[in-house]
């Protein structure tokens, strides 16, 4: 079995993400390769030390090194790195293999360190990986040195070091010259030239990510090493919109959780809340608008509720309707039936049948009522210019159509709900979330499918599957695909829906509320139009897609109450544990038992209530503790 030596050193303000990186490192070894941790602990905490002793792991070995801060003395203090750095010098003393991967505290691992190990450095004193955002501000310049490595990743030579009496030379180093860098700098100049530079996967600065430099950003799917290197404020563990911090959160250990969230209340940057509250401001009016269309849509629910009870109560007593034909009974006599026929309407009166053709106007249709053949005085489109211009969007009705153009999109609605839909997707970024990685998205909600073509812009994003069991909303999905044909070739949309089980049900459509159809509540009862639709098991259809999917698995759910049988059929199933992300509307009930099975299966889990106990929205990612 190939034994893998690993070093960390921390103090008490680095001894939770050092347990996060070991995390990690367990979860994603290879399973023929023994794994030695060495942790060089300094000045820790009784609380601490008994933290890192319940680390445990098949085929894994934590030995804790307890040490006193003798460097406090050392040189100049650095901003943001312990002086307990300085112990990397004698590692070599420390620890008594003739190898050793050495690890920065703010790091996760995301691959098996096997291949990066075995690298032959039998000749050199480590095998490091090029910092190009020091080289670009210049510091390979001001050592006069070709290369200039990132110390917080290292493969070192402990036998050459020892041989060449290294750590007092880097001690020597440092007391003489006070450099930026606590350790970085003396690193580069004992080791000089007599390194190894390995591939950028194996240390992957996040700092690339945060500077969004194309230059810097190397275009690699398959990071190993994944480096927090950046100011406290910007460490995941102090601030959760840190670039990637979903990625780090999936590692930490259940028991390091609760400190976390902490972090993130205790950690809040009041200067930079005083910098954007203008920007807050500019968006309270929207919001304010977005909650009085909120409160309508309650009242409208609560008014239709009570317009359907009433229908079904007179349905009961007095009529039927079936085939477009509404019969009259009082005591089960029949006394008047009328039904619709193409151009005429047939009475039946006691028995005696009468027929009458509707008027036809000059158009050759049949007359409409004035509310539904002219637009609105107030056209909902002015309200939510400003936001879509804001954002690189022009909004226009053409043709009795909303049309959204900008940014190589263009989306298409029927009816003004497209509108929410359309800003809550590309205004407000509704379904947005940290992944660095390649990944496959089920959008579960299709609706016009704005969703899924948003994403699709997303290099990252490999694939998706949508799924919408309206055929009149799938077919306005259907033409917004063929609108982008492009962004379409990543996205398969199927006219059927999810759920426990496959079967078939009638649900009232209503064609102005497209995004806000149930196949599980026939919310719009008083509706003429009746949709049969296919539902289909969500563990069967997801399964083989979920087999052969391209990296992590993201689920986007909006299905009006269908997440009741989708999440615990997932559940079941055991797919749930495959999923890595979840972004989520939920509706109809308190949200708490979503919140309980998807802890239950290891997902951190963040909610909003937009209307208590009604409607809001769900965030979750996975711990990767299983």
């Amino acid at each position: 079995m190939n034994q893998i030596n690993i070093a960390f050193i921390c103090d008490n303000n680095y001894a939770l993400p050092a347990r996060t990186a070991i995390n990690s490192i367990i979860k994603n070894k290879d399973t023929n390769s023994f794994v030695k941790i060495y942790i060089i602990g300094v000045e820790l905490s009784a609380e601490n030390i008994a933290h890192f002793q319940k680390i445990s792991g098949k085929d894994v070995a934590v030995q804790l090194i307890e040490k006193a801060n003798i460097y406090q003395d050392v040189g100049l203090n650095h901003i943001y790195v312990s002086k307990a750095a300085l112990f990397k010098f004698t590692l070599a003393k420390i620890i008594a293999e003739d190898k050793v991967l050495y690890l920065d505290d703010d790091v996760i691992v995301e691959q098996s360190l096997t291949d990066f190990y075995n690298t032959d450095i039998s000749q050199h004193y480590a095998a490091v990986i090029n910092d190009f955002l020091a080289e670009k501000y210049g510091d390979n310049k001001r050592l006069n040195h070709k290369n200039y490595f990132n110390s917080g990743v290292m493969l070192l030579n402990l036998r050459k070091l020892r041989e060449d009496n290294i750590p007092t030379k880097l001690l020597e180093y440092k007391k003489k010259n006070n450099s930026k860098y606590m350790d970085q700098d003396a690193f580069n100049v004992v080791f000089a030239e007599n390194v190894k530079f390995m591939p950028v996967q194996f240390n992957y600065l996040n700092a690339y990510d945060e500077a969004n430099d194309s230059v810097l950003k190397e275009n690699i799917s398959n990071i190993v090493v994944r480096h927090y290197a950046s100011y406290a404020h910007l460490k995941p563990w102090n601030n959760i919109n840190a670039t990637n911090a979903g990625l780090w959160l999936q590692y930490v250990l259940p028991e390091d959780l609760g400190d976390v969230l902490k972090n993130y209340f205790q950690n809040i940057n009041i200067g930079s809340i005083n910098e954007n509250i203008n920007k807050i401001n500019e968006n309270i009016k929207q919001l304010q608008y977005q909650n009085k269309r909120l409160d309508e849509k309650i009242k409208k629910m609560q008014k239709s509720k009570i317009s359907a009870r009433c229908k079904r109560l007179l349905k009961k007593l007095f009529y039927k309707n079936k085939n477009n034909k509404k019969k009259f009974r009082l005591f089960g006599i029949p006394l008047f039936s009328l039904k619709k026929q193409p151009g005429k309407k047939v009475f039946k009166i006691l028995g005696l049948k009468f027929s009458f053709k509707e008027k036809v106007d000059k158009w050759g249709g049949v007359n409409q009522e004035l509310s539904e053949c002219i637009t609105p005085v107030h056209d909902l489109v002015n309200d939510y210019q400003p936001a879509f211009n804001k954002c690189g969007y022009v909004v226009e009705r053409k043709n009795n159509k909303i049309i959204i153009n900008g940014n190589n999109l263009i989306i298409e609605g029927e009816a003004d709900n497209t509108l929410w839909t359309a800003a809550s997707v590309l205004c407000n970024d509704e379904y947005h979330f940290d992944c660095a990685q390649k990944y496959t998205m089920f959008d579960i909600g299709l609706n016009l499918g704005i969703t899924s073509l948003h994403k699709a812009r997303d290099k990252n994003c490999v694939q998706i599957y949508g799924y919408e069991p309206f055929t009149p909303t799938f077919k306005l999905a259907e033409k917004n695909m063929k609108l982008n044909p492009e962004l379409a070739q990543k996205i398969s949309i199927f006219n059927y829906g999810l759920g426990d089980c496959d079967k078939e049900i009638a649900i009232n459509y209503n064609p102005e509320r497209p995004g806000a159809m149930s196949s599980v509540k026939n919310i719009f009862s008083e509706c003429s139009d009746v949709e049969k639709i296919k539902i289909k098991s969500v563990s069967k259809i997801l399964a083989p897609l979920i087999k052969t999917s391209k990296g992590k698995i993201f689920l986007k759910i909006d299905c009006e109450g269908a997440e009741k049988e989708i999440l615990p059929d997932l559940h079941k199933s055991g797919l749930l544990k495959k999923v890595d992300i979840i972004v989520m509307e939920w509706h109809f009930e308190n949200p708490q038992w979503i919140i309980d099975l998807l802890t239950e299966n290891n997902f951190v889990v963040f909610r909003l209530n937009v209307i208590p106990d009604e409607i809001g929205m769900i965030r979750a990612y996975r711990m990767k503790s299983d």
